[in-house]
């Protein structure tokens, strides 16, 4: 008598990471605005600490992380495009380089409506300590490229209501960033002209 095939098992969502992936999308969609203290590390320069200013506004999809140490320069999300900025030219003539929407945390900061699968990234663990749950994200196969995200590990304070605490990026090559904020100003009125920005001659990258 032969044998019935065996079907394989559908896999059961992880309803840990399904709560998860709702917590990000939430936390970023009922942003309008942030400003936030940031420092900054990374692993190919261990000993260099970079700090400065996070703003943020959405649902435009406009962001600029103002760097002030050690050196002056910024990312600036204007919200069609993204430049980076060095401003520690000793004549003034900064450089600029144009960045792809996706850079870094772009997919998170973009204006429009988050949905984690739509930006290529997914969420594939999930611990919860206390007031503190960390998320990681895996970029999903089909969205990355050679300099791009690879994964990026979300801090959130769950004691109240949810704050982005830190949150650390690996991009292809393996290098992490690692970034802290503090004095979270979550929807408060920003100046207008913050975001303003015309590149002139840039590079892209």
């Amino acid at each position: 008598m032969a044998e019935t095939p065996t079907m394989p098992k559908a896999k059961v969502p992880n309803p840990d990471l399904i709560a998860a992936s709702r917590m990000v999308e939430n936390y970023f969609n009922t942003l309008t605005t942030l400003q936030a203290n940031f420092s900054q590390t990374q692993t190919d320069r261990p000993k260099e600490t970079a700090q400065g200013v996070l703003y943020l506004n959405r649902p435009v999809g406009q962001f600029l992380w103002q760097y002030q140490t050690p050196i002056k320069q910024k990312i600036i999300g204007t919200g069609t495009a993204v430049y980076y900025v060095d401003q520690s030219a000793k004549r003034g003539d900064s450089q600029v380089t144009q960045l792809p929407l996706d850079a870094g945390l772009g997919r998170l900061l973009r204006g429009e409506t988050l949905i984690l699968g739509k930006v290529g990234l997914r969420v594939n663990g999930v611990k919860t300590v206390g007031g503190t749950q960390t998320i990681q994200l895996a970029a999903l196969p089909t969205r990355r490229d050679a300099q791009g995200l690879r994964r990026v590990t979300l801090t959130f304070n769950t004691t109240a209501t949810p704050a982005l605490t830190s949150f650390a990026a690996t991009d292809m090559l393996g290098v992490t960033t690692q970034v802290s904020f503090t004095n979270l100003q979550p929807n408060i009125k920003l100046a207008r002209n913050l975001f303003a920005f015309t590149p002139g001659v840039y590079r892209d990258r």
